[in-house]
C-alpha cells in the first residue's frame, strides 16, 4: 500500500514489502485453495467404489453370543463392507449383506426364516441360495467361529 506524504501526493511503495491487505487476500487465496482440494478429495474417494479393502484373513469380532438369541440376525460391519449374522437352530451362519442383483443391503426376516433384499423383492436362504426375485447368484459365505462368547467371521 502506498504511504501519503505531507502535501497530500501517495507516495509509491518500497518494493517487496508487503502490506497488510495483500498478505490478508493472499491468505484467504491459500485457505480457498486447501478447502477445495479437500472437498474434491472427500468428493473423489466416496465417488470411487470399494474404499480400502482389508486383505488380512484374520478373523473378526463382530458381537457376542449373547446379542444373537436363536431365530435372530443383523447387519454388523466386516472388513468395511456389510455382513449378515443369523443365529439359526442349527448354529451361526454369516453372509456378506451385499444382495448380488442391485448391491442394496439385505435383511434378515425372522418370521419367514429368510435373508430379504429390500430393494427388488430378492430372497436368499439359510445357505445363501437364491430362492427368488431377480438376484443371479447366492450371497458369499463367511467362516463364523466363537471363542468363548465373541463371533468372529472371516472369509471362507
Amino acid at each position: 500500500m502506498a504511504e501519503q506524504n505531507t502535501t497530500g501526493e501517495v507516495a509509491p511503495m518500497e518494493p517487496g514489502k508487503v502490506t497488510r491487505r495483500g498478505f490478508l487476500e493472499w491468505m484467504i487465496g491459500l485457505l480457498g485453495g486447501v478447502s477445495a482440494l479437500a472437498v474434491a478429495g472427500t468428493a473423489i474417494e466416496f465417488l470411487i467404489p470399494g474404499g480400502k479393502e482389508d486383505s488380512s484373513n484374520a478373523p473378526v469380532q463382530v458381537g457376542t453370543l449373547s446379542e444373537y438369541p436363536v431365530g435372530e440376525g443383523k447387519v454388523v460391519p466386516f472388513k468395511n463392507k456389510p455382513a449378515i449374522v443369523i443365529n439359526t437352530e442349527k448354529g451361526l451362519v454369516a453372509f456378506s449383506a451385499v444382495c448380488t442383483h442391485a448391491g442394496c443391503v439385505v435383511t434378515w426376516e425372522k418370521q419367514k426364516k429368510q435373508i430379504f433384499c429390500p430393494c427388488h423383492g430378492g430372497t436368499f436362504d439359510l445357505q445363501g441360495n437364491v430362492v427368488s426375485g431377480p438376484p443371479p447368484s447366492p450371497l458369499k459365505k463367511y467362516r463364523v467361529t466363537t471363542q468363548g462368547d465373541k463371533i468372529l467371521l472371516s472369509e471362507a
